[in-house]
């Protein structure tokens, strides 16, 4: 109600102001009708307000009452405001910034009251609107000045405006008077807030607090004030003395800031003393003025266009801001009511800013530094003398023994979680767009450094913030991410070197900053990160089996940790089975994924292929690496048994179908794409023959005993269908719609293929999934109609296609040995057309005498 008499009362005003004149009688009609609407509204509002100190009716209160006179101001600032009166001056965007947010929180408050949805705060409703009136009140004290000092600075009112015509001139003004009475509106809110609710704000620590970085601040001043205004600037002969002179305002600067820094000092009263007298508070004020020197220091000789000038500047800059930040929320004990770990918080920052400072006092002296620049050998010097007071603070710190969970980033694991990020850091500083833009596999190496560097980081924000526990298996998630890690860095680190240094040698040209260098900054950060991974790895998982271990010797005399016959051990805190990666198929399958990342690794970094046949080889071994990663991950974490599908028949199938599409791949690469010199094609087909091996070994270890009806896939019917799917893959790949387009006999054959085809998919999708009982007849009956019905189909294709592919169709002489053919595509069409239906006929066979056999039985 409040708003709606604010808004006529506007109206009351501005109509008769531009709109009437002294004979528009119908104008002059509407205005005093408004003036009574306003009357009586204000009237209501008298007699629906809420008396002081109710909680009940917010909006009834002065408090609510101030907050709808607030968002209706904020209105009437709006419809005057221009975008052309703004949008080429930084400061009155930010004082339109500030009238919308202050808009948006008061128009909140009011939805989230009349909804009855206050209950929605993470804090108590009173406290949160108190911080947030004194916010905007800050806010609006900056508009009030900053506006009408940009508005009307050299912009007098145009000879134009006229009185009681429109002017846009007249808007700056109203938009000025309307920001001064928001400002006086919301000084009036903030007191009436704190007198209702007792406002316990912590004025004395935001006080000190503001002390302190003034303290700091000063200090940066008064160092850098004198340096800047005195260099090359002596005192002109020209100033004499009783006279004013522009040169003495500088030295009266200078020592009114050094007068304001003692008065900072001064005014710092009821703190906690302890947080700067102990040996890590004392280690952090002098990090603080180290750092400051730093930067000060280089900022003196002038920006330098390099991304290594940059991440030395932005690393003191960052350890500075950061180090003050700690100081001051410890000095004002801010930190004890801060909702995350404040140890592991300190103890990350330290080590952070221990690597930054490290690899800067390196960098800079290195690519800046000359035998006469005295500045940046002081800022060297200083830069060494902070790396080694973080590293103190770092031993200082770091109080967490070795397999506690307790503090992350204190123990070894989190510290190498720093490391990794910060190496990445460092490889993001060397990589150019154009290094990588045009080449796809360094574009997968950057890729990998970018996948792996944000879940780090979203690992230490976690830990840092312990939201940890709404992470199901968060230990398990960690050694899956560093394993998976592995296997990236792994791969970038053959390509990036491969693709980088092939045929580009270190140019003559080259001096001490070089685009060549940063190549080899970026390998050795690889190379150095996959160390770093793997030893994190194996860590974790030697933490995580030493807690089992633990775990078990100390609970498992009073039985609350079992373990089952498949050597999985439970408890509360991890569910992993250690089996899965010692029994012979676990070692077959980690020799697999190694080997199938190195095939399309070695591959990726020989070029990419627009040709079918690349294409399978490389989705062949890109599929095997992923599919065998995931079997390992889930059975390694036991969650395989709690998949609503048959895992048994899905491992059995995957490794059948592997061993085929591997062997395909063995087979078509090198007979395509390998040459005696091609050392790294001729590797990739080795290791391909090797996963081969491997897979068909996987086959012989799954495989069913024949007679066993549980298990589908993993008996020699189920097999036979897995073959009868890839043999169809092969004779897809080699079609080309412009062979049968033209003749329907051999367009017969491909739906023969493609009907086939997709009952065979049909019958391992129904199996792994356990849908068999949805077949309206018995399931081997069906199967074995089904495979007479095969068996005839592809006779005829059998016939057909060779007879209407090769009919007046020799081979061309254009064909050569060796070299991609596509009538060699026909060939191997017909060869895998009768060999689909030799796999039928023993499939049929087979079926038809297991049936035979369990009639016997019965």
């Amino acid at each position: 109600m409040v708003g709606i008499f604010s808004f006529v009362l506007a109206a009351s005003i501005i109509y008769p102001r531009f709109y009437t004149c002294s004979s528009c009688s119908r104008q002059i009609g509407a205005t005093v009708t408004s003036c009574l609407v306003f009357i009586l509204y204000a009237v209501e509002v008298g007699l629906t307000r809420a008396k002081p100190g109710e909680l009940s009716g917010f909006l009834s209160t002065v408090p609510g009452l101030l907050k709808v006179l607030e968002a209706f101001v904020a209105c009437i600032i709006f419809i005057c405001l221009d975008h052309r009166q703004y949008s080429s001056y930084p400061g009155l965007q930010w004082c339109v910034a500030v009238y919308s947010i202050c808009f948006i929180f008061a128009l909140l408050v009011i939805i989230f009251t009349v909804c009855r949805l206050l209950s929605l705060f993470p804090a108590p409703f009173d406290k949160v609107l108190t911080a947030c009136n004194v916010l905007a009140v800050l806010m609006y004290l900056t508009a009030v000045v900053i506006w009408p000092l940009y508005s009307f600075r050299n912009n007098p009112r145009p000879s134009s405006c006229k009185a009681g015509v429109l002017c846009q001139w007249d808007n700056l003004v109203v938009i000025s008077f309307m920001t001064a009475f928001n400002l006086g509106a919301y000084i009036a809110d903030t007191i009436y807030s704190c007198r209702l609710d007792r406002c316990d704000f912590p004025f004395d620590k935001v006080l000190t607090a503001c002390n302190v970085l003034a303290v700091l601040m000063y200090l940066t001043a008064v160092v850098i004030w004198p340096l800047y205004s005195f260099r090359n600037n002596p005192r002109p002969s020209s100033c004499k003395a009783g006279v004013l002179c522009q040169w003495d305002n500088l030295v009266v600067i200078s020592f009114m800031t050094a007068f304001n820094l003692d008065s900072s000092c001064a005014a710092m009263i009821g703190v906690d003393l302890r947080a700067l007298t102990q040996p890590v508070g004392i280690m952090r004020i002098m990090a603080a003025i180290l750092t400051c020197m730093c930067f000060s220091l280089v900022a003196t000789v002038g920006y330098v266009q390099s991304p290594y000038w940059a991440w030395c500047m932005f690393t003191w800059c960052f350890c500075f801001f950061f180090t003050l930040l700690i100081l001051i929320l410890e000095f004002t004990t801010v930190n004890a009511k801060l909702p995350f770990a404040w140890e592991d918080f300190t103890t990350g920052f330290a080590m952070l800013s221990t690597l930054m400072c490290l690899s800067v006092s390196i960098i800079y002296p290195t690519f800046f530094t000359c035998k006469t620049c005295h500045r940046q050998i002081g800022a060297s010097v200083v830069s060494w003398v902070c790396f080694g007071v973080y590293a103190g603070e770092v031993v200082l710190t770091r109080l967490r023994p070795s397999g506690q969970n307790i503090g992350f980033l204190s123990t070894l694991p989190g510290i190498m979680k720093m490391l990794e990020t910060f190496l990445a850091c460092l490889i993001f500083m060397s990589l150019e767009t154009g290094q990588y833009s045009s080449f796809p596999g360094l574009q997968w190496c950057v890729a990998a450094y970018s996948l792996c560097f944000m879940f780090a980081l979203l690992i230490i924000l976690l830990t840092t913030a312990q939201l940890t526990s709404f992470v199901p298996f968060f230990d398990k998630v960690v050694i899956v991410y560093n394993i998976l890690a592995v296997v990236m860095y792994t791969t970038a680190m053959v390509i990036w070197p491969l693709y980088s240094f092939r045929n580009n040698k270190r140019p003559i040209t080259c001096t001490s900053l070089c685009p060549w260098d940063k190549l080899v900054v970026v390998t050795f950060m690889t190379i150095f990160n996959v160390i770093v991974y793997t030893l994190d790895t194996v860590y974790s998982i030697r933490l995580v089996f030493f807690l089992i271990f633990l775990l078990k010797v100390v609970v498992g005399r009073n039985g609350k940790l079992q373990k089952n016959r498949s050597n999985r051990i439970t408890t509360t805190m991890v569910t992993l089975d250690v089996r899965t990666l010692t029994v012979p198929v676990g070692i077959v399958r980690i020799l697999e994924l190694i080997l199938t990342c190195i095939s399309f690794s070695l591959v990726a970094s020989v070029g990419n292929r627009a040709e079918s046949f690349w294409t399978w080889c490389m989705f062949t071994w890109c599929l095997c690496f992923c599919v065998t990663f995931l079997i390992l991950f889930l059975e390694f974490l036991s969650l395989s048994s709690k998949l609503p599908i048959s895992w048994e028949d899905f491992t059995a199938a995957f490794a059948m179908l592997a061993t085929l599409m591997v062997l395909a791949a063995s087979i078509i690469y090198p007979r395509f794409y390998t040459c005696s010199s091609c050392s790294r094609q001729i590797g990739a087909t080795v290791t391909s023959c090797l996963v081969f091996i491997l897979y068909a070994v996987e086959v012989g270890l799954t495989r069913a005993k024949p007679g066993e009806l549980s298990g589908f896939l993993s008996t020699v019917p189920g097999l036979l269908k897995v073959l009868e799917a890839f043999v169809a893959c092969i004779i897809f790949i080699c079609l080309d719609h412009r062979q049968y387009s033209s003749y329907p006999g051999l367009q017969w054959c491909v739906a023969v293929y493609s009907i086939c085809f997709i009952f065979a998919l049909l019958v391992i999708i129904f199996t792994v999934c356990r849908l068999l009982s949805l077949f309206p007849a018995p399931f081997d009956k069906v199967l074995t109609a089904c495979n007479v019905l095969a068996v005839l189909m592809y006779l005829t294709a059998v016939v057909i296609w060779p007879l209407y592919s090769f009919r007046n169709n020799p081979r061309p002489s254009s064909c050569k040995a060796g070299v991609l053919c596509q009538w060699d595509n026909l060939v191997v069409i017909s060869f895998m057309t009768a060999f689909n239906l030799g796999a039928y006929i023993a499939d049929t066979i087979y079926s038809c005498r297991l049936i035979v056999g369990e009639t016997e039985r019965q």
